[in-house]
């Protein structure tokens, strides 16, 4: 099972306030490089929002909505772009 957007998502956050600290550019590449595969991977298509699970991995199960995520995501990702 997996990945999980709340498993990419945290790892996203920890490397950009890694390079909120350090000021490595590594970091932050790291961190847009998540934000990449986030996107391209938990995107819901036919609704809005991103799914928990990537949804062509889901199988029989529906890929579920959590609202939570989806926020803490595009908090991440208007910080992602304050700094890229």
């Amino acid at each position: 099972t997996g990945p999980y957007l709340g498993d990419n998502l945290y790892m996203a956050r920890a490397f950009l306030a890694l390079y909120e600290v350090t000021g490595n550019r590594s970091w932050l590449e790291k961190a847009e490089s998540t934000a990449k595969f986030i996107a391209a991977n938990f995107c819901m298509k036919d609704k809005f929002g991103f799914a928990t699970i990537e949804p062509a991995k889901s199988g029989k199960l529906e890929p579920a909505f959590m609202l939570d995520e989806n926020v803490a995501l595009c908090r991440f990702a208007n910080k992602l772009y304050y700094y890229s």
